[in-house]
């Protein structure tokens, strides 16, 4: 029996799902505030379409300010792990073989 380190979970689905549920969700249910807004103040259909489009407006800015904040982490992350490695060699000086080339991060 050999022993392997346990596979890492995939986060990418679920941050997709939970994104896809917050662009669904959360407009849905101010939406539904803004229907018992409305039928309190007999207001048509005024409060669903301002917080309805308040809050789909709100969680697309968010979703749009987390992934630049991601981007930045990963870029970061990126140019630290090549800044370790060093200066690479002129054009020139690099081997045209596939098996010798370096793996770009």
């Amino acid at each position: 029996m050999t022993h392997e380190q346990p596979s890492q979970p995939n986060t990418n689905y679920g941050d997709g799902l939970s994104i896809a549920f917050e662009l669904v969700a959360t407009p849905a249910v101010f939406g539904l505030v803004g229907v018992g807004l409305d039928r309190w103040l007999g207001t048509a259909p005024l409060f669903v379409l301002l917080l309805a489009g308040a809050a789909f407006a709100t969680v697309v800015g968010l979703t749009i300010w987390r992934y630049g904040i991601e981007m930045e982490r990963h870029d970061h992350h990126r140019r630290s792990l090549r800044a370790e490695r060093g200066p690479r060699p002129p054009r020139w000086e690099r081997s045209l073989d596939p098996a010798d080339a370096e793996v770009s991060a």
